[in-house]
């Protein structure tokens, strides 16, 4: 299922044993959110060194 977390919340509510599997797009969309907010810091602080 997707990450959105109210369809979460309603899961656990409605099915509250339920296995929650969460679909690959959103997992690797997520991972790439983070890679890239690093890969911008580690950019911005090699930058700064060089001026």
């Amino acid at each position: 299922m997707d990450m959105w977390e109210p369809f979460t919340l309603a899961v656990k509510e409605i099915c509250p044993k339920a296995t929650i599997v969460y679909d690959f797009y959103h997992i690797v969309a997520n991972y790439n959110k983070v890679i890239t907010t690093v890969r911008r810091q580690e950019y911005h602080k090699a930058w700064k060194g060089v001026n």
